[in-house]
């Protein structure tokens, strides 16, 4: 893998210095039904498997599947993974690994050449999920072998996801160009959500090529992973981002790209390799260094940098630039720390600790945290009680204030966070970091790891693949690690119910000692945002992160 570094100035004049077949007896547990099937996340993936799998580039999806009863294997006991699929196994596959839900606007679709079908059930739910399609003659065409174009797209348009640029293919695939013009929009969401899973050679989708059943089984347990179904999983061969960016010291060396005159007239650029949308960045009195990791071969890219005022292309600058081989962003992790039965990691020369653990939520600090009649967010009992109330605004006698009319909201407690905004009074809710509106982390009461109220920080799911930045604003119980605010919930894709909500692992929680801005005031949202990404980028960034997790 080959190291690119562009060094971009910006200055103020000068820019930029399951499937049965008829003939067999294979039997699909839970064709129509999932109401006995496990959905937590805590299920692990058992020893037990058919007898022609072990070693298959698929052997652990396909071992979870058939253990958990989401697909079955055939008589004899084997799975036969190399085996085409057809559209009426794939449709089965689908209703029976992720049960999904039918959309309104599909409620009367039908096909002409499903009616008394083994699998018509199966083929009408998936269809009318959103997942699969018929032909413009009305047909299914169910006993039809399914193409991997045709799999990654229903999972794509199915989950609705979204995020791809199609233009971004080639750094991804060195056979872009067998893909279909309809599919290669999905596709590339595909691929930005990490579905895709190419066997033997991750470069090469092989997209005509009738999917086998390690194939849909591989890129149906990706989909399952990201509704939280199936525990986190990383198969060797997932195709992951083919160009990615992380921060790099403006001290490194790098390629100057100047634009003469022009920087008055921009208030942004955007620069692409090979015509693939890197970034975009608002023009400032300093230098910007990126390093891009590139999954291909040669030594030379084509750069090109568009400056722009508002929408309006100002100017256009191409360059050539070397792929260099000694930068090297990537660390080896160290032990910094063990918290409540947790490593807790850093790295050399860099400020922060990291770990992975659950996420409970925390409903600390918002105005509709807790009230008398116990039906507020969260129960009661996590305030504490009478006489003792550590999560509850209380007057010098210990009794409760309560909101008041011109308060967000009358009649609740006033709920506390450990961090607060010092130009409010004790009873006022706008004291406390809001849990429904600030993303922030808890740590122990006793296991801070040198950080303090108001620093900086990043949580990570690794089940979806999303981040958010956020501030440590509350002390937790020195016996547990591993919790957050509403808002950071929302934002990571988590349930955020105080109440049941939460991820029982695989989440990944950064810390940046040293780092609050000490003015006696909580952050805002931005504050956060920003701080958050400037800290999290002179760390490593997201491919620095990834890399561990």
């Amino acid at each position: 893998m080959k190291k690119l570094s562009v060094l971009l100035f910006i200055l103020s004049f000068l820019v930029f210095s399951c499937e049965l077949k008829e003939d067999e007896t294979e039997v699909l547990l839970n064709r129509d039904t999932q109401k006995n099937k496990k959905t937590s996340s805590s299920i692990q993936i058992s020893q037990m498997s058919s007898t022609d799998v072990a070693g298959n580039w698929a052997e652990t999806e396909i071992n979870y599947m058939t253990n958990n009863g989401y697909m079955s294997g055939y008589t004899d006991g084997t799975f036969r993974p190399a085996n085409n699929v057809t559209r009426a196994e794939f449709a089965t596959m689908i209703v029976s690994c992720l049960n999904p839900a039918p959309k309104p606007e599909n409620a009367n679709l039908s096909f002409s050449d499903i009616s008394g079908h083994w699998a018509e059930q199966n083929i009408l739910k998936a269809a009318k999920a959103g997942y699969l399609s018929g032909y413009p003659d009305g047909t299914f065409k169910p006993q039809e072998n399914i193409t991997k174009t045709q799999t990654t797209v229903a999972i794509a348009n199915g989950l609705n996801v979204s995020g791809g640029n199609v233009n971004s293919l080639p750094a991804y695939f060195d056979d872009y160009s067998q893909i279909a013009t309809w599919a290669s929009t999905a596709i590339a969401n595909a691929v930005q959500n990490k579905f895709i899973i190419n066997y033997p050679d991750k470069r090469k989708l092989e997209p005509t090529k009738n999917a086998t059943r390690a194939d849909a089984t591989s890129l149906l347990y990706r989909a399952m992973m990201f509704k939280n179904i199936a525990p986190n999983y990383q198969n060797a061969y997932l195709v992951t981002f083919g160009l990615t960016s992380t921060y790099q010291n403006p001290a490194t060396k790098g390629q100057a790209v100047t634009f003469a005159g022009k920087a008055a007239n921009l208030t942004s650029v955007k620069f692409y390799v090979d015509n693939f949308l890197l970034n975009t960045l608002i023009p400032s009195n300093y230098a910007y260094s990126f390093d891009y990791t590139f999954n291909g071969v040669g030594t030379n890219r084509a750069l090109k940098i568009e400056g722009y005022n508002g929408s309006t292309l100002v100017t256009t600058q191409n360059k050539t630039i070397t792929i260099k081989d000694d930068v090297v962003l990537i660390t080896s992790r160290q032990q910094y720390d063990v918290a409540v039965g947790t490593t807790v990691w850093k790295l050399s020369g860099r400020n922060g600790f990291f770990f992975e653990n659950e996420m409970t939520i925390n409903a600390d600090g918002s105005p509709n945290a807790y009230n008398p009649s116990n039906t507020g967010l969260d129960y009661l009992a996590n305030a504490g009680y009478p006489g003792n109330w550590w999560g509850i605004a209380t007057n010098s006698s210990g009794t409760p204030y309560i909101q008041r009319s011109f308060e967000p909201t009358p009649g609740y407690y006033v709920s506390t966070t450990a961090m607060v905004d010092a130009r409010y009074t004790d009873r006022e809710p706008r004291r406390y970091a809001n849990s429904e509106t600030i993303p922030f982390l808890v740590l122990p009461a006793s296991k801070a790891m040198g950080a303090k109220l108001g620093d900086f920080g990043v949580v990570y799911n690794q089940r979806n693949g999303k981040f958010c930045y956020a501030i440590y604003a509350d002390v937790g119980p020195t016996n547990h690690l591993g919790e957050a605010s509403i808002k950071a919930a929302e934002l990571l894709g988590i349930n955020n119910n105080p109440k049941n909500g939460g991820q029982s692992g695989d989440v990944v929680y950064l810390v940046f000692p040293n780092t609050r801005i000490t003015n006696g005031q909580i952050p805002t949202y931005q504050t956060i945002l920003t701080e958050g990404e400037r800290n999290f980028n002179e760390w490593g960034g997201i491919a620095q992160l990834e890399y561990f997790y």
